[in-house]
């Protein structure tokens, strides 16, 4: 037997490790009560207040639980405000459980064992002409920077077990008088990182919901995860016509989808080892688009875009496509009297340059580290084998020239291999058109740095420029251009230089004639030229 007495007691409090055991069994203790009574008011207040700054909209807190001892948050009732006064909340979550790890502030990243979020309910109304009720809250969330922030890659996570279980979204159509429901909408993904963290994963890949009624349900195909370390989720979709939902599509796009189906054939891949992963292959397919711009004009229609998905890693910052095909696209290009080209509008403008102020210079100076931190940030690798265009149109109406200008080319094709972005090595194209009973080739290759393109061109008429000579030569100009036309680009470190050369030969201009009415006023058999060399920032021509 073994018998503690007062003596042993007290002989063992008079030991130095045992004192200092209990000193710092006594601290911790004391830690995990200040912090579990102190925590929460402490993150109640700044979590609503920067919630609140980072929405626009009032954000509210029920309750905040934390247990120091094992790094598990909880939030309960969290409600984002309506868009006005007497409006239902945005958004209500009634609870959020966060199981932290230590790892956490050893690595100064969160590392998260189970993060879920339970009974979230949205509302949101379209107010009509694709504004919606939550466009102030779209417009603070994606406004960009006061100051440009360097580019570090993604976010450093890892986030484990993630499940979102009974949810709402409320949809109320007031441009039609139409209400949506989705209801008990589940979503399970097994790990969300970019961080070599390996935790016990303990849910399997599953999405499903119940929309107006009909019940969509799929969930992992394979074995538990627990078992393997991977599992594999399907997705398929077939002939999903989009038309019924694009009125729902935000005013703010620069361009107005018109009609669309949607083909998805997808598999999830979720592995953990040898190294964790999160792979996308399949195919997903659009067919039957119409695009028009802002103000309804045709702008883009094809028959078929269809996309195979080789390797698509978003975590690893990884694609790779086997090949892009479009069929029958036709591309409506357009020039305006001030000289403005449709397909220039699409991109948005710049924001101007704000002048720099004292305190943000010296505020730049320091940051050197910062942005040779961004510079060596990981850039996203991008491999397409095969891209393919099959039967396009393109057509060009210029209203700037007198008379207006109006060119269709048909039957255009192009097919480019090994595109690698960063640039790896060149990627080789070669394709075609049809201009009026005249016809155009190509073929060349291309990086970053340099180009060059060959092209051939037989009987191509002179009268499809006619609108543009116009404008220098009053006579009109017949004729017919045959031969081969070479063009090389070398990246220019002077700012003015194209770094563009020219190069023809053998080339012929044939049945050349200049009319003024119903007169001829000079022609020409067939003038030919060969070894033409024209370095276009040199000005000589050979």
């Amino acid at each position: 037997k073994f018998s503690l007495t007062r003596p042993s007691l007290a002989t063992l409090r008079q030991q130095p490790w045992a004192r200092r055991a209990a000193i710092a069994l006594a601290s911790l203790l004391a830690l995990w009560l200040l912090t579990w009574l102190a925590v929460p008011p402490l993150l109640k207040g700044p979590l609503q207040r920067m919630g609140s700054e980072q929405l626009g909209r009032a954000v509210t807190v029920g309750a905040i639980d934390f247990a120091p001892w094992s790094l598990e948050l909880t939030l309960r009732d969290i409600a984002v405000a309506g868009a006005g006064d007497g409006t239902p909340p945005q958004l209500t979550i009634a609870r959020v459980h966060i199981d932290g790890e230590l790892q956490s502030l050893l690595r100064l990243a969160p590392v998260v064992d189970e993060f879920t979020v339970e009974s979230p309910v949205l509302h949101i109304a379209h107010l009509g002409e694709g504004r919606y009720d939550v466009d102030d809250i779209i417009a603070k969330v994606t406004a960009p920077p006061a100051e440009p922030q360097p580019d570090t890659g993604p976010a450093r996570l890892a986030l484990y077990n993630l499940a979102l279980t009974g949810g709402s979204i409320d949809y109320d159509d007031r441009s039609v008088g139409k209400q949506h429901q989705l209801r008990d909408l589940a979503l399970k993904v097994p790990f969300i990182s970019t961080l070599p963290s390996q935790r016990e994963v303990k849910v399997e890949p599953h999405l499903a919901f119940t929309l107006n009624g009909s019940r969509f349900d799929s969930s992992a195909q394979g074995t538990p995860f627990a078992q393997t370390g991977k599992t594999d989720a399907a997705v398929r979709w077939e002939g999903v016509d989009l038309a019924p939902y694009l009125a729902y599509l935000p005013a703010s796009l620069p361009v107005k989808v018109q009609g669309a189906t949607l083909d998805v054939d997808l598999k999830i891949a979720f592995e953990q080892a040898p190294k964790m992963a999160v792979k996308l292959t399949g195919s997903v397919q659009a067919s039957q688009v119409r695009v028009a711009d802002r103000q309804g004009q045709d702008l883009l229609a094809y028959e078929r875009l269809k996309i195979d998905l080789a390797d698509v890693r978003p975590l690893d910052q990884v694609v790779r496509l086997s090949q892009v095909e479009l069929t029958a696209p036709v591309l409506h290009a357009t020039r305006d009297t001030t000289g403005q080209i449709n397909l220039a509008q699409l991109a948005a403008p710049a924001a101007p340059a704000a002048a720099p102020t004292a305190a943000a210079s010296a505020a730049s100076r320091p940051a050197s580290a910062s942005t040779g931190k961004a510079a060596t940030a990981k850039p996203w690798t991008v491999e397409v084998a095969h891209t393919l265009v099959r039967g396009g149109t393109l057509r060009w109406a210029d209203q700037s020239t007198r008379p207006a200008a109006a060119l269709e080319a048909r039957e255009f094709t192009l097919d480019a291999k090994d595109l690698a972005l960063p640039w790896a090595h060149p990627v080789t194209f070669e394709g075609g058109l049809k201009l009026q009973d005249g016809s155009l080739a190509f073929k060349g290759e291309a990086t970053d740095q340099k180009a060059q393109v060959q092209t051939n061109l037989t009987a191509l008429a002179l009268p499809l420029a006619a609108p543009y000579l116009a404008q220098v030569l009053e006579p009109t100009v017949a004729g017919q251009l045959t031969g081969d036309i070479g063009v090389q680009w070398a990246a220019a470190d002077a700012p003015t230089a194209t770094g563009v050369t020219l190069t023809a030969g053998p080339l012929a201009l044939e049945q050349l004639a200049l009319r003024q009415g119903k007169a001829q006023l000079a022609s020409l058999g067939r003038l030919e030229l060969t070894g033409l060399q024209l370095p276009l920032d040199q000005r000589t021509a050979t």
